[in-house]
C-alpha cells in the first residue's frame, strides 16, 4: 500500500514538472499544460494529506534535511537555467563576429524587409546535406519580418511538387506573392531578396542602355570595356535590362524607367538629342556617363540642364589607389542627397573629367547640384599636351583647384508635352503646367525628370565595378532615378564570394604604412640603443 501511495506522489510531482516545462516552451499546448499542472497539484495535496504523519517523521531526520537542502538548491539552479533559456528563446538575438558579416543580412535586404507589407512565400527544394544551410538563411529573414514564410521539400522525395514549381536542380527556389512567382536555380540571400523585390513590385522596371555611338555593351564580359557586371547587378535589384538603338526607334520607349548612356565615343545627331529632351521633359530619367574629350556636342547639350562637363581631366597625386596612377582619383566627398544617404565608402573614377553645376544657371526650370567631389589636393588639368606626356603640374592661372565635382545631379520641371518651353520663374511655370486658373486644377500634373551626369564611364566597367564603393554608388544612382529609394543602401560583400581580400591604399596611406613599418621601428630601436649606450658610458 505504501509503495502504491509513494508511486502516486512521485507521479504527481512528475506531472507538475512536465506541465511547467510544456507551459514555458510550447505555446500551442498552454491549455493542456495548465490542466496538467492543476491536476498534478491536486494529486500532490491528496498524497500529502494521506501520508502526513509518515512524511513528518521522514522530514524530521537529519539526513533528510541535508538531502532536502541539496535538492532545493539543485531545483533553484535548474529553475534559473530554465528561465534564462526561456527568455533567450523568446528574445532571440544573434551576434555576427565574422569579419565580413557573412552571417548577417545585408543592409539592402534589411531595408527591403523593413518596407515589406505583403505576404511572401519561399519554397526551396533541397538535398539532405543542404537543409541546415537554407533553414538558417531563411530564419534570418523570418526574424526580420513575419510577412516571410518558407517551405522545404526534399527534391528526391517530392518529384511531383518539383514538377509543379518547375524546379529541376538541388537548391532550386521559388519566391511567390499573390499571383506572381519567380524561380531561381539556387537559394542565396541575393536571389531571395531579388525575388522579394520582383514579386512585390507594383510595376515592372526596365533599364535601357543606349546603343549606336560606341557605348559600352552591357553584355560584354571584357574586363576593361565590358558592362556585364552592371547588367547582372541590375538584374539582381529586380530590373529588366534592355538595349535601345535610338537611330531606329526614334524615341525612348514608354516603359523605360531609366535610360543609361554609357561612355559614347561618337556625338549624337540632332534628332536624337530632341528625343532625349522629349523623354526628360515628360518625366524621364537618364544617367549620362561621359568620358573626357569624347562627345563635345553632347557635353554642350547638357548645359540645358545646368551642368557643365569640363574640357579637362582630374588629377590627384595624393588620394589615389596604390596600384593606380594620378589619373585615377579616389572620390571621398559626397554632398547630402538621397543617393549618398549613409554612404561613407570612397569610390574611384579612372580618367574622369569635371562635371559641375552651371553658375549662374542657364535654365530656371532645372535644379542642379554637385553629388561627388575629389579631394582638396586634386585639380582639373586643362593642358592636353601635358596629360598626353604624363607630366602634369598644377598651374593656378589655368587649372581648377580641388575639390573638383565629378558627378552632378539635376531635377527637371518639364511639361506634359515633353518640350522645354520657355524659361520662367518656377512658381509661374508650376502654375502654368498645373493649370491653376481661377483656383481650378486640371488633371495633368507636372512630370519631374531626373538627370545624373558622371565624368567617367570606366568606374562601372567590369574591372572597377567591385572596387571600393563603385557598385553601391552606381546602383544607388539607378535606384534614385527609378524612384526606388527603398533599394538605396550599402550592399556588403560576403567574404566567401572572393578568393582573396584585396587591400586598397591611397598614396597618403601608402606613405603612412611605409614610415610606420619600415622607417620608424628601426629608428626607434636604434635610438633606444644609443640612449642606453650613452647612459652606461656616462655612469662609467
Amino acid at each position: 500500500m505504501k509503495t502504491l501511495l509513494d508511486a502516486f506522489g512521485l507521479l504527481s510531482v512528475v506531472t507538475i514538472l512536465t506541465s511547467v516545462v510544456i507551459y514555458c516552451t510550447v505555446e500551442s499546448l498552454l491549455t493542456y499544460a495548465a490542466i496538467g499542472l492543476l491536476g498534478g497539484m491536486v494529486c500532490l495535496l491528496i498524497y500529502i494529506a494521506v501520508s502526513f504523519k509518515r512524511l513528518s517523521s521522514f522530514f524530521s531526520r537529519q539526513s533528510t534535511k541535508y538531502g532536502l537542502n541539496l535538492l532545493v538548491t539543485t531545483l533553484i539552479l535548474l529553475a534559473i537555467i530554465s528561465m534564462v533559456e526561456v527568455i533567450g528563446a523568446r528574445n532571440n538575438k544573434r551576434f555576427d563576429l565574422t569579419h565580413e558579416k557573412a552571417l548577417t543580412l545585408s543592409p539592402l535586404t534589411q531595408k527591403v524587409l523593413g518596407a515589406l507589407d505583403k505576404e511572401v512565400k519561399v519554397v526551396v527544394f533541397y538535398r539532405r546535406d543542404q537543409a541546415f544551410e537554407f533553414r538558417d538563411l531563411l530564419k534570418r529573414y523570418r526574424d526580420e519580418t513575419k510577412n516571410i514564410s518558407y517551405q522545404f521539400f526534399d527534391l528526391d522525395q517530392n518529384p511531383g511538387m518539383a514538377k509543379e514549381y518547375r524546379i529541376g536542380s538541388y537548391g532550386g527556389m521559388v519566391v511567390e506573392s499573390g499571383s506572381k512567382r519567380k524561380r531561381f536555380s539556387y537559394c542565396t540571400e541575393e536571389n531571395i531578396t531579388n525575388g522579394i523585390i520582383s514579386v512585390t513590385r507594383i510595376k515592372e522596371q526596365s533599364v535601357y542602355f543606349l546603343e549606336g555611338h560606341g557605348e559600352r555593351d552591357f553584355k560584354d564580359l571584357d574586363d576593361r570595356e565590358g558592362y556585364s557586371d552592371v547588367s547582372s547587378a541590375l538584374a539582381t535589384e529586380g530590373y529588366e535590362v534592355k538595349g535601345l538603338l535610338l537611330l531606329s526607334e526614334k524615341k525612348v520607349p514608354a516603359d523605360a524607367s531609366v535610360l543609361i548612356v554609357s561612355g559614347p565615343k561618337q556625338d549624337f545627331l540632332p534628332f536624337e538629342l530632341e528625343a532625349l529632351s522629349e523623354y526628360i521633359f515628360k518625366g524621364g530619367r537618364v544617367l549620362f556617363m561621359i568620358d573626357p574629350y569624347t562627345v563635345p556636342k553632347l557635353a554642350a547639350y547638357l548645359q540645358e540642364y545646368n551642368m557643365v562637363v569640363g574640357d579637362n581631366m582630374v588629377i590627384d597625386k595624393e588620394s589615389k589607389l596604390l596600384a593606380g596612377d594620378i589619373f585615377s582619383p579616389v572620390v571621398p566627398l559626397y554632398r547630402k542627397h538621397p543617393i549618398t544617404q549613409n554612404f561613407d565608402v570612397a569610390t574611384v573614377f579612372p580618367l574622369v573629367c569635371s562635371v559641375e553645376p552651371l553658375v549662374p544657371p542657364k535654365a530656371k526650370r532645372v535644379d542642379a547640384t554637385s553629388l561627388a567631389q575629389t579631394s582638396p589636393e586634386s585639380w582639373a588639368e586643362t593642358n592636353r599636351e601635358s596629360i598626353k606626356k604624363g607630366k602634369v603640374y598644377f598651374q593656378e592661372w589655368e587649372d581648377r583647384k580641388g575639390p573638383v565635382s565629378v558627378v552632378a545631379v539635376a531635377e527637371v520641371y518639364g511639361n506634359p508635352e515633353g518640350k522645354p518651353g520657355e524659361d520662367q520663374p518656377k512658381e509661374e511655370k508650376l502654375d502654368r503646367y498645373l493649370g491653376q486658373s481661377g483656383g481650378e486644377e486640371k488633371e495633368k500634373k507636372v512630370p519631374k525628370g531626373r538627370v545624373v551626369v558622371c565624368g567617367d564611364s570606366d568606374f562601372a566597367s567590369n574591372l572597377y565595378f567591385t572596387v571600393l564603393g563603385n557598385s553601391d554608388f552606381f546602383l544607388n544612382i539607378v535606384n534614385w532615378l527609378a524612384e526606388e529609394e527603398a533599394l538605396i543602401s550599402i550592399r556588403h560583400k560576403k567574404g566567401e564570394t572572393y578568393p582573396f581580400s584585396p587591400l586598397f591604399l591611397t598614396e597618403n596611406q601608402k606613405k603612412m604604412v611605409f614610415w610606420f613599418s619600415t622607417v620608424i621601428p628601426p629608428l626607434l630601436t636604434l635610438s633606444i640603443g644609443i640612449f642606453i649606450y650613452a647612459r652606461r658610458k656616462i655612469r662609467g
